[in-house]
């Protein structure tokens, strides 16, 4: 119980994003088989990626979790995401790069600085993509609206 006092807001948050992705999403399901004696086959769903918190405040320093369940083992992937206009790969932003381990997860910190300028607020989708361009799977990054900027004019 120590042990949990002792996380920080960002570990106890990574491990809960983590744990989710096992838990919901973790890439295999049951389903029902008419066929099978004990009823229930496994079903291998395709791989499926998140992030957290989302949406993520618009302001420089902020960070996201981008995690992922279902890839192949040991498999170099990019992260791409439209930015300013253009298609953007963001796996050199993202520490550490997005390689997934010996069972196909991977897990990447994004820490925010001005690419949230060329990002605006709203929702942008981003994708998984392998060495070939291959879109492996998506979802969406929303970003929050922009902090009000302060008046420098001073009320007489």
């Amino acid at each position: 119980m120590s042990a949990i006092r002792n996380l920080s807001g960002v570990g106890l948050a990574r491990i809960s994003l983590v744990a989710f992705l096992i838990l919901a999403v973790g890439g295999v399901y049951l389903m029902p088989r008419e066929e099978a004696l004990a009823g229930w086959i496994y079903v291998k769903d395709g791989p499926v990626v998140v992030i957290g918190p989302n949406p993520v405040a618009n302001k420089k320093g902020s960070v996201v979790t981008i995690a992922g369940v279902g890839f192949e083992p040991d498999q170099e992937l990019g992260l791409r995401i439209m930015m300013g206009g253009a298609m953007s790969d963001v796996r050199f932003q993202v520490k550490p790069e997005p390689k997934t381990d010996a069972e196909g997860n991977f897990a990447s910190e994004w820490k925010f600085g001005n690419e949230l300028k060329m990002l605006g607020p709203g929702a942008h989708k981003l994708m998984v993509v392998n060495e070939a361009g291959d879109v492996l799977a998506q979802t969406v990054l929303v970003v929050g609206a922009a902090p009000a900027k302060k008046s420098k004019d001073k009320k007489k």
